[in-house]
């Protein structure tokens, strides 16, 4: 584990001794109300930041602290809202430390005291209560928040309010709890209750519909269309917000054509739609069956009509066409940015959801790998509708920066006849883009992981073994067909235009994105200029600087992809010692990533010379 991450992990001394005060003025229970308050807010973020303080918090009698400001806070009445709110929170932290802590909570009583003491009616807006109904969320599941749901959620509906957004949380876990799995159906059937009860108090129908398509998403593969009535009718209601005209659902709409970042602040309407795009895509992601009724049904349909309504805010258009691309795939993305090329926010929308199906690397839950891609003519088609994107909206960064990514993920799918047609005015697109915006670090990372692929392109095709070599060599029409790329990228400029990223991105702050960069930038430069001038370059930087680890990492990823990039006299003994003197130069502590990296590339070009791969002679 490297020094930095090291300690990362450990406590801070700093906040060690912050919690053992906090947790003494707490101790009291003639400490103030306001004070408590306040301390239970610290509490949550130090816990939140640090979970290994949960156990330490309940050493020192915190279960019982807690117990104790349930019972107090009760008693405060409406006065008291913002401190059982706190409170609420800081039990939600403490169960989502561990499982050994949540399960100390609930031993000593936790959990029962919020059911008993944290519902409490006292007027205000609700907020503590459903502070209090996440934490019983967190603490005790499903069944718990049912259990109150059903037993004060008749007369209180912030209690309801409260109940959907834990249920949400709930389902995230559900999968792999047959208890859970088996309460699911009585949670949507209660989830339709509040929403049927609450739909047009706008404020909370985001949140209710989140809920909605949480628990859908769960009990979808299990229940194929037609089986469970309330599982049927969840979906048709996620249906009919998308055939209802666009206008007429928008036009009070404050943000129409804004790019939106934060859902909270959208108008709530707005906010709704997203979250039922986002719903429906989930449920045709985890459940074939249903995917198949969706794209049969004319679902497709309702989302084209809003994408193409005019109306529709800039983060609204990315959920449609996640959601759209997650029913019919990439072919779906293909034709709408064929027909829609001048409308900014679609081109965008569709470069994001572009990258969504293609980059494996992305595995978080947006993630779109394994939806249908289409033939190999629309791939062919997407290529050139993405290059004609970067053209066509130049002065748009956030298009110059994903068609750069797109471009990327593209050209090493593309068979050589279509590299040899589009790569060229790819890799011209991508450094007019890049030098158009050279201090955006998307645009940056974008053409660099272009430029990177670009120039690491061999021949799809080979050709037969020649006479007394048996092994294949290169076909000539491959090569043929990469010619005009490689002639681009040297006429162009891309190896200076590498070179300008890395002198521009290894002074900043060093951030995940700017290693990254860093990596791509390098690579370029070695596959077009070769290994010594990356290795002098590394060499003249400064000590401590961001280039020097990211400049080694790209140097052995690219040589263990091609390992006669170091085939040259004397190349691979240079990088042994270039290593050498960097690993020299750069004290451990601060700089054991460069260390791991120069290993790897050391042993990487004193393998190869070992097995007779490379000379080692200069």
């Amino acid at each position: 584990q490297p020094a930095a991450e090291r300690a990362a992990s450990q406590p801070r001394p700093e906040s060690a001794a912050m919690l053992a005060l906090l947790v003494e003025a707490m101790r009291h229970e003639s400490t103030a109300q306001d004070t408590q308050w306040t301390c239970c807010l610290a509490l949550d973020i130090l816990i939140a930041g640090e979970p290994r303080f949960g156990s330490y918090f309940l050493d020192h009698s915190g279960a019982q602290m807690l117990i104790r400001m349930l019972r107090s806070g009760k008693d405060m009445g409406a006065d008291g809202g913002d401190f059982r709110r706190a409170l609420a929170y800081l039990i939600a932290s403490l169960a989502d430390c561990s499982l050994h802590v949540a399960e100390r909570l609930r031993h000593e009583g936790t959990l029962r005291a919020l059911s008993e003491h944290g519902i409490v009616c006292a007027g205000g807006d609700g907020k503590d209560v459903e502070g209090m109904m996440w934490a019983i969320g967190a603490l005790g599941g499903l069944s718990a928040v049912m259990e109150v749901m059903e037993r004060e959620g008749s007369s209180r509906p912030a209690v309801l309010r409260g109940g959907v957004l834990a249920i949400c949380e709930c389902t995230w876990h559900a999968t792999d709890d047959r208890e859970d799995l088996v309460r699911l159906p009585r949670a949507l059937t209660m989830v339709l209750e509040v929403i049927r009860r609450e739909e047009a108090l706008s404020p909370h129908l985001r949140d209710l519909i989140k809920a909605l398509g949480s628990v859908l998403a769960c009990i979808a593969p299990h229940a194929p269309p037609g089986e469970l009535s309330d599982v049927d009718g969840g979906v048709e209601y996620l249906l009919r917000r998308f055939q209802e005209h666009p206008s007429e659902s928008l036009s009070s709409s404050a943000d129409v054509g804004q790019d939106s970042s934060n859902e909270r602040t959208a108008d709530p309407l707005v906010a709704a739609t997203e979250k039922a795009a986002e719903a429906i895509g989930r449920i045709a992601l985890v459940a074939p069956l249903w995917r198949r009724a969706l794209l049969h049904c004319g679902t497709l349909d309702g989302l084209r009509h809003w994408i193409r309504c005019g109306s529709a805010p800039r983060r609204l258009h990315k959920y449609l066409f996640w959601a759209a691309a997650a029913i019919g795939g990439l072919p779906f993305v293909t034709e709408e940015l064929r027909l829609h090329m001048q409308l900014v926010a679609v081109v965008d929308a569709g470069l994001c959801t572009i990258i969504d199906i293609l980059d494996d690397d992305i595995d978080g839950e947006y993630s779109l790998v394994g939806v249908e891609r289409g033939a190999e003519m629309d791939m062919s088609l997407l290529f050139k509708l993405v290059v004609e994107a970067m053209r066509s909206h130049s002065g748009a960064p956030e298009v110059q920066a994903r068609a750069g990514h797109c471009v990327g993920l593209l050209a090493s799918l593309a068979s050589d006849e279509v590299l040899g047609a589009i790569a060229p005015s790819a890799a011209s697109s991508v450094l007019a883009g890049a030098r158009r915006f050279p201090r955006r670090n998307d645009v940056a990372g974008g053409a660099c992981a272009a430029l990177r692929t670009l120039c690491s392109l061999r021949p799809r095709r080979p050709a037969a073994p020649t006479p007394g070599n048996g092994c294949a060599q290169a076909g000539a029409d491959g090569w043929g067909a990469l010619a005009a790329l490689q002639a681009t990228l040297r006429d162009e400029g891309a190896a200076e235009c590498a070179d300008q990223i890395m002198t521009a991105f290894s002074s900043r702050a060093v951030g995940r994105s700017n290693i990254d960069i860093l990596e791509d930038a390098v690579a370029v430069l070695a596959l077009l200029r070769g290994v010594e001038p990356v290795l002098q370059r590394l060499l003249d930087g400064y000590s401590g600087s961001p280039l020097r680890p990211a400049g080694l990492k790209a140097l052995f990823e690219v040589g263990r992809s091609d390992i006669r990039l170091f085939a040259g006299a004397g190349v691979a003994a240079a990088a042994a010692e270039a290593c050498a003197r960097l690993v020299a130069e750069e004290a451990e502590e601060h700089g054991s990533r460069l260390h791991e990296v120069a290993a790897l590339l050391s042993g990487l070009c004193m393998g190869a010379v070992a097995n007779g791969h490379i000379s080692a002679g200069r």
